[in-house]
Formats: C-alpha cells, sequence, structure tokens
C-alpha cells in the first residue's frame, strides 16, 4: 500500500486480510504509505506468516531522494544549478543523469544494508521485523542526536572524511569536496 488515511488497516479489520483458515491472502507486505498499518495490526500480520517491511524502512528512499535533491540545490551556486539540473530542450544534463545514477545507488545500498539488518535480527532473535524497523529507526535518531551533541563536527579530518562518504560523487566532482563543506 502507497496511499490512502493513515490506519487504514487496523486490529478491527485486519482479519479481512485472511481466508475463513486464518491464512494471509499476502505473503509479503511492502508498507509504502506512512502510517497505513498500526502497530496492533502489523504485529498480527507477522504472527501469522506474512513477512511486513513497514513505512519507517520501505520508504527511506523518498526521504533520501528528496534530501539529496536539496543538498544539490544548497550545493550549487544559481549559474551552476541552471546549467547542470535544469532539462535542455526538454533533455537532461550529463550532470542531471549522473546525479540521479548516484542517487539510485545510495537507495539501493541503503536498502539493501537495512534489509539485510532487520532480516538478520528476525531470524536471530524471532522479534517481529515490523518492531525491529522501529527499534532501528529509534536507534538512528538517538544516535543522531548524541552525535550532534558533540564536537566531532569541528574535527576538519574527520569531517572531509565522513562527508567524503556521504556527498554523492558527481557533486564531488564537480563542485570538490572542500568547497561543498564551505557551501552547506
Amino acid at each position: 500500500p502507497c496511499g490512502g488515511r493513515p490506519e487504514a488497516i487496523n486490529i478491527s479489520n485486519v482479519n479481512q486480510l485472511f481466508d475463513q483458515h486464518g491464512k494471509p491472502h499476502f505473503k509479503y507486505i511492502v508498507e509504502g504509505a506512512n502510517l497505513f498499518i498500526t502497530r496492533q495490526a502489523r504485529l498480527e500480520l507477522e504472527k501469522r506468516g506474512v513477512i511486513l517491511y513497514p513505512d519507517a524502512s520501505a520508504n527511506k528512499g523518498g526521504v533520501t531522494s528528496s534530501s539529496l535533491e536539496v543538498l544539490c540545490g544548497l550545493s550549487l551556486e544559481d549559474a551552476e544549478y541552471v546549467e547542470s539540473m535544469l532539462f535542455k530542450d526538454g533533455k537532461p544534463t550529463n550532470f542531471y543523469l549522473s546525479y540521479v545514477r548516484d542517487i539510485q545507488t545510495i537507495i539501493g545500498r541503503n536498502a539493501r544494508a537495512e534489509f539485510d539488518a532487520i532480516w538478520r535480527e528476525n531470524i536471530e532473535t524471532g522479534k517481529p521485523r515490523s518492531t525491529i524497523s522501529t527499534e532501528l529507526s529509534t536507534t538512528l535518531n538517538k544516535l543522531s542526536e548524541e552525535l550532534e551533541a558533540t564536537d566531532l563536527f569541528s574535527n576538519e579530518q574527520l569531517r572531509s572524511a565522513v562527508l567524503g562518504q556521504v556527498f554523492p560523487p558527481t557533486l564531488i566532482k564537480k563542485v570538490g569536496l572542500a568547497k561543498l563543506i564551505e557551501r552547506i
């Protein structure tokens, strides 16, 4: 499900997703819409054998894509942006195509890593994947807050090393890492 009202599938209607013998109509559910399935309904689906990846894990690609789009807009000066990102005669520029490939690569790499982590943790612990996804998101948010409270960003060597791995290669090639860090 990739659209609809929040809590469209909930504990009071989740049984509609099972046949008269309690067998699920679906083997897999990848929740693209935010909050489409309630926590209780997710747990019931998983208890009955559905492999479920909830919104917090399934739609991070959209968040990543929009974040990298904003990053590009902040990284390029106006003239560079017009030259590099705007279509010419209805066709994308080479920079644009390369940047899109970078974004797709980053999303694919991150999605694979998260999928593998959730799958592995489910196998090792038996916890529902939706619970693991929530725990992973909570842990990542907490780690982000903890990092923000440190002075690690002022360590120029560390900052450059990390951002050199984070910024899309096409952007680094066009602007240069030092200039990107300065602009951002």
